[in-house]
């Protein structure tokens, strides 16, 4: 039976705590009693946030998917989490095949002022490879360009990048 809560920050709290001694189940519910017990939403936004991400980190990314479709329409959720939930929901937009859709999330991830310099560096190199995939080279160069300019990439788009520009400037001079 989970556990009551007095308010958000006891829930917020004790799911933290569990989730760092590997207590997945009770770490599960005390974010989703956050997520009840949120005022507003900046609260809800920080237990959808750790609740996606305590999902992923079980080997449940799809149950994670719902979530950040519903972080990117709370407009008072901390920008770094909104910024980070439109980057989650590009990438599965662009997983799917659905390039508009990932485009629009990529952009929108951009526009979240406030971000981490890694989400939004992130999402321009993914919109760079949406770019690629429908023959819009010009506009592929112009994500990459955008991606070079950002500090703090991951480690393996740097390492991907390199490639992804010679196939793009392949595809414009050739």
């Amino acid at each position: 039976m989970p556990e009551s809560y007095a308010n958000f920050r006891d829930a917020i709290g004790a799911g933290h705590q569990a989730a760092q001694h590997g207590e997945h189940d009770k770490a599960e519910d005390a974010y989703r009693a956050a997520l009840d017990l949120a005022d507003g939403d900046g609260e809800a936004g920080g237990a959808l946030h750790a609740l996606a991400h305590l999902l992923i980190n079980t080997g449940r990314p799809s149950e994670a998917g719902p979530l950040w479709h519903q972080l990117t329409a709370l407009k008072g959720a901390p920008p770094v989490v909104l910024c980070e939930a439109h980057a989650a929901v590009g990438y599965e937009h662009e997983a799917a095949g659905r390039h508009q859709q990932a485009l629009e999330a990529f952009a929108a991830c951009k526009a979240v002022g406030g971000g981490l310099a890694q989400h939004r560096a992130s999402a321009c190199f993914h919109a760079a490879q949406v770019y690629f995939k429908q023959k819009r080279y010009a506009q592929a160069r112009m994500e990459l360009e955008a991606f070079d300019q950002m500090r703090g990439a991951y480690p393996e788009e740097k390492k991907q990048a390199p490639e992804l520009r010679k196939q793009i400037e392949q595809r414009l001079n050739g």
